[in-house]
Parts: C-alpha cells; sequence; structure tokens
C-alpha cells in the first residue's frame, strides 16, 4: 500500500466532524434517508400494447352520389331475327324529354324497321322521331322522372265539366280587327303570301329564341294559320273533348291578336289553365304579336 501523507489538523477534525455527524443521524435511525440506499435502476416504463383498430369504412351508398342507374335493354342482345320483334314491344310505352321549356311527356306510337325509327307523340300533340339510343334515355327518364310527375299530376287533376256550354267562337273578321286598311295592307305586301316563312325566319334571324322555342312557338302557330285549331291534350289536365281554341277559322297577322289573347286566356278559365308555362296559347300568340308589330314598322323591308 503506497505510503500516504500525513493528516492535516484541519483533515483530521473533518474526518472527526462527519464520524460524529454520521452517529447521530444513525442514531435518529435516519442514516438511510441522509446516506441514501442505492437507488434501484429504473426500470424502463414500458409503452403498453397498443391493439391497431381498423376503422369500418363509412357506409356509403352511390345512389346518394350517383344518378339510379337502371337497366337499360340494348337491341344488340336480341338475335337479328328478332330484334324487329321485340322493337315493337315499345310501342304503346311512355317516354320523357327535356326541352328548354321543361320536361315533356309522350308515347310511343310506332316503329319504323326499315330506318329503325320510333315515332313519338307528346301528350300536347307533338310528334318526333328517335332513334333506339334517343329511345332508351326516354324511356329511362321516364321512370326516373316523369312516371312520378304524372302520378302527381294525375292526383292533383282539376275536375272539369265533361260537357261545357262555353263556346269558343271566333269574334274576328276584317271589320273587328284594330289595324287599319293601310296597316293590313302593309302587312300583306311584306308577306308575300308567305306567312309561315316570314314568322320563321322572323323567330330565326329578330326576335332569336331556342330551337325548341322557335319549334314549339310555329306548331302552335301553324295550327291557328291552317284553321286546324288549338286543343289542351295533357293526360292529366287536358280539356275536354271537342273543346278547342279557335278551330275552323285562319288566324294571321292581320287579326286583333290582342283580342285573341283574351279569348285565350278565358279557354284556360273554362276548360282547364295551361300547366306547360304558357306555351299553349300564351306564348305562341305573344310571339304573334310581336311579329304583326314588327312588320308594321316602315324601316322592314323583306326581300
Amino acid at each position: 500500500m503506497a505510503n500516504l501523507p500525513p493528516l492535516s489538523d484541519y483533515e483530521r477534525m473533518r474526518a472527526d466532524r462527519i464520524e460524529r455527524n454520521n452517529a447521530r443521524i444513525a442514531s435518529l435511525g435516519l442514516l438511510d434517508v441522509r446516506v441514501g440506499k442505492t437507488k434501484p435502476a429504473s426500470t424502463p416504463n414500458k409503452k403498453k400494447r397498443t391493439v391497431a383498430v381498423t376503422p369500418s369504412p363509412t357506409r356509403a351508398s352511390k345512389r346518394v352520389k350517383h344518378p339510379v342507374r337502371l337497366f337499360q335493354p340494348s337491341f344488340d342482345d336480341f338475335p337479328v331475327n328478332a330484334r324487329s320483334e321485340n322493337r315493337g314491344k315499345y310501342v304503346g310505352a311512355r317516354v320523357a324529354k327535356y326541352f328548354d321549356n321543361g320536361m315533356f311527356l309522350g308515347t310511343v306510337t310506332a316503329h319504323d324497321t326499315e330506318n329503325d325509327w320510333f315515332t313519338i307523340v307528346y301528350d300536347d300533340a307533338d310528334k318526333e322521331d328517335f332513334t333506339r339510343e334517343e329511345l332508351m334515355e326516354a324511356l329511362v327518364l321516364y321512370q326516373r322522372e316523369g312516371m312520378g310527375i304524372e302520378a302527381s299530376a294525375k292526383s292533383a287533376k282539376i275536375e272539369v265539366k265533361a260537357k261545357s256550354k262555353f263556346k269558343c267562337e271566333n269574334p274576328l273578321n276584317t271589320s273587328s280587327s284594330p289595324l287599319s286598311a293601310i296597316q293590313k295592307k302593309i302587312i300583306s305586301d311584306r308577306l308575300k303570301g308567305d306567312f309561315l316563312g316570314k314568322f320563321e325566319e322572323y323567330l330565326t334571324d329578330v326576335d332569336v329564341v331556342s330551337e325548341s322555342n322557335r319549334r314549339n312557338v310555329l306548331r302552335q302557330i301553324t295550327k291557328l294559320a291552317n284553321g286546324e285549331g288549338i286543343r289542351y291534350d295533357s293526360k292529366a289536365y287536358g280539356w275536354p273533348e271537342g273543346c278547342y281554341f279557335m278551330k275552323g277559322v285562319k288566324i294571321g297577322p292581320r287579326d286583333d291578336i290582342l283580342e285573341l289573347m283574351d279569348m285565350g286566356q278565358e279557354c284556360e278559365n273554362e276548360w282547364g289553365r295551361d300547366h306547360g308555362n304558357g306555351w299553349l296559347l300564351s306564348h305562341p300568340l305573344k310571339k304573334l304579336y310581336q311579329f304583326q308589330q314588327y312588320c308594321l314598322e316602315e324601316k322592314i323591308i323583306y326581300i
């Protein structure tokens, strides 16, 4: 053992003091606290084992995010020799189609097997030919929307007398028109015998409207110009049998159009109002009146 230098007086006094203090602390039972037991090595906290829970997928319905996809039969699924027979089964089916002025319902009335066209007659008596693709779209649209609209309309149908005493007689003649003889001559000279042709040009080039709008207006005014009259053929709101607006009298731009509009409103009040937002009478007659005034403008010259 190496020789250590002797303790100094201070070191001996310090050592004696520590020994006395330890003896005193031991007598009080505080030695463990003062000296301290060896602290056991702390066991690192183990992470609690967690079970990964896979959340259940949120239930989602494609019916909410996407429109209903109904079964659409394809004619190509049928044998060639059986296609004509199967296509014929759609005659009588109800269809629906959207135009600018809303949805129109109709019925398949015929099938041209040679050209593969389906004839559709709408409830307002208008006709249109569908390709097979257009037919399938119209059938699906009717099932998705048209069927419910038609059912609601039937439940809310306004009752109209089967036999109405009201007669829509044409009160118009040459003397009743508010136009002067000169104004009538101006209109006649400018139309050059082609009233409907000039009227279509007006709707195409001057008072420009959509194709469906123009088609509907021309259809209704053509009926009046030919003396066929106009009838409301809606299955839900249609007029009683035999009720026509101005049947048997040819109407043109020389007549009292404003009086015609009043008579049309009277027909609706008596037989049932138009649920097509004025496309039956009001809108076509309004366009006819605007055309009349257009013809009377001095600066307008038809070539």
